[in-house]
């Protein structure tokens, strides 16, 4: 799942600690940070 597909779920009003939500935000936090973008350093 993309941001997209996260920021889909906020507009629906999906709860924090639903599943799905918790899974991408732990995904996102593994695989980018604030300081760099894979692949482009």
């Amino acid at each position: 799942m993309s941001y997209a597909g996260l920021l889909s779920m906020i507009y629906a009003k999906v709860s924090a600690d639903d599943p799905r939500v918790v899974a991408v935000k732990e995904w996102l936090s593994k695989n980018y940070t604030i300081s760099e973008n894979p692949k482009y350093g």
